[in-house]
């Protein structure tokens, strides 16, 4: 004798696949989140890090110690960075102290802003994204 096929059932089907992928997405999302404060630590200690927070700005993440995190980052996710523009993000080694010396006094960097949420979203795309593209 067939089944009669029921429009809910197909719903509800379509609702549990819907809500395992959001989860599976979600996880992987928060383990990501994660592990970049564990590389940002490295560099700037137990600092509290908001979606909003600034590498360079915020964190003072600039010259070697931006290189190598982005280097840290690529080797651990796989992630591209060959179309970041470098120095328009970060000052090189002889830049930094510069930039520390003026965030000290109240004055801010002109180089262009990356936020830990762009970063995540950076490495959940697997290359650089430039944040105007996302407007």
């Amino acid at each position: 004798m067939p089944v009669a096929k029921s429009p809910n059932l197909h719903r509800r089907w379509l609702t549990f696949v819907a809500a395992l992928v959001i989860g599976w997405h979600g996880d992987v999302m928060e383990n990501t989140e994660e592990a970049l404060r564990e590389l940002l630590a490295k560099y700037v200690g137990a600092q509290k890090i908001a979606p909003e927070t600034e590498i360079l700005h915020d964190l003072g993440v600039a010259g070697d110690d931006a290189w190598e995190l982005l280097e840290e980052i690529n080797a651990r996710f796989g992630t591209n960075f060959s179309e970041l523009p470098f120095s328009a993000y970060f000052p090189d080694e002889t830049e930094a102290l510069g930039v520390h010396v003026a965030k000290l006094i109240g004055r801010r960097s002109s180089k262009k802003t990356i936020t830990f949420a762009h970063l995540v979203r950076v490495i959940a795309r697997g290359a650089w994204l430039d944040p105007a593209e996302l407007c």
